[in-house]
């Protein structure tokens, strides 16, 4: 697969890693149209793994929020600023 070329400006912008220890809980808001709240695919993304391979051996990505405004923004504005760096205002 060939390496994304991202735009020059997220040259500017650190990785942020944290480590997250055992038993720290995490959120999901879904829409009722998917039966499975733990749902996710591992049909093609941005985010799909890399390496070319029998289906049943990919990972697959599962979106989660440690905060009721980090599951609202990926579950309903995830895909409004696609490539935007910076903050999206909104109310808490």
């Amino acid at each position: 697969m060939p390496a994304i070329k991202l735009p020059a400006v997220f040259e500017n912008f650190p990785l942020d890693i944290e480590i997250v220890p055992a038993g720290r809980q995490f959120g999901r808001i879904y829409g009722s149209a998917f039966p499975d709240p733990l749902g996710y695919g591992k049909t093609p993304s941005r985010f799909s793994d890399p390496r070319r391979r029998d289906a049943a051996k990919r990972f697959g990505v599962l979106y989660l929020g440690d905060t009721l405004k980090v599951c609202f923004l990926e579950a309903v504005l995830r895909d409004r600023r696609d490539g935007l760096i910076g903050d999206l205002p909104i109310e808490e």
